[in-house]
Parts: C-alpha cells; sequence; structure tokens
C-alpha cells in the first residue's frame, strides 16, 4: 500500500466516523444528551464511582473536558459526585436513579440510529474482517 492509498483510507475512516457521530448526535437530541455525556453515562453505568480522571481515560477526553461533561449531567440531576473515602479531593462519580433512566433510553434511541448502518454495510465474512482491522487500529497495533 502507498502513501496515497493510506491517506484515503485513512480519510474513509474519519468521514464514516465523522457520519456515525452525527447519526448518534440526532438520536440523543430526543434524551437531551450530547455524544461525550452519553459516552461517559455508559462508562459510569459499566463502573460505578469512577473518578474524573479515570472517566476522562476512558472517554478519551481531557480532564478539563470530563469536567465540564460531569458538570453538565451533575445539573440535570443524571449523575452526582461525592469525596472518595480516602482521598476527598478525589470526586467518584456515580449515575442517579434518573440518570439510568435516561441511559437506558438513550441506548435504544442510539442503538436504533447507529446500528442499522453498519449492520447493514458489514454482512459476512466482511464483518469479521472489519471488526479484526478496527479492534487493532484501536489497541494501536500494527
Amino acid at each position: 500500500m502507498d502513501s496515497e492509498d493510506a491517506c484515503w483510507l485513512d480519510g474513509l475512516l474519519k468521514n464514516a466516523a465523522a457520519a456515525q457521530r452525527l447519526r448518534l448526535e440526532r438520536a440523543l437530541r430526543p434524551c437531551e444528551l450530547s455524544p461525550a455525556q452519553f459516552e461517559a453515562m455508559r462508562h459510569v453505568n459499566k463502573r460505578e464511582n469512577l473518578s474524573g480522571a479515570e472517566l476522562a481515560r476512558v472517554c478519551a477526553l481531557s480532564p478539563q473536558t470530563i469536567g465540564v461533561v460531569v458538570e453538565n449531567l451533575e445539573k440535570k440531576a443524571l449523575v452526582r459526585r461525592s469525596a472518595d473515602s480516602s482521598n476527598p479531593r478525589i470526586q467518584r462519580i456515580c449515575l442517579t436513579d434518573g440518570g439510568v433512566s435516561v441511559l437506558k433510553r438513550a441506548v435504544v434511541c442510539a442503538a436504533k440510529a447507529v446500528g442499522p448502518p453498519i449492520v447493514d454495510a458489514m454482512r459476512g465474512e466482511d464483518r469479521a474482517g472489519v471488526v479484526r482491522i478496527l479492534t487493532k487500529l484501536a489497541r494501536g497495533e500494527r
């Protein structure tokens, strides 16, 4: 593969990701969530009591950005923060009951919007190959 092909493939990946993000943004509007808020809530739901730094890492966002995301979720009463028992400077984040409810609804909305384009684009043998390639890329493997 030459440099031009590599750049072309990189562009295709970026365009596909942008299209998926736009579908997700539109799907989450009725839930009044941004994609970043949705992602943060999904991670907090999986592993409750994450610190802001841990959440920033798993969401691949800066600590400053995740701070704003969590603050906005807290204003909507979807998450709450509490001081860590061993270090009061660390704030642990968990979903509220309202947050759990909104997240359940948002997952359904997101799945309906972003799932079909992916499933329709990947049928049969192509799917395994694409999953393998994307997994390698996400892990930073060559």
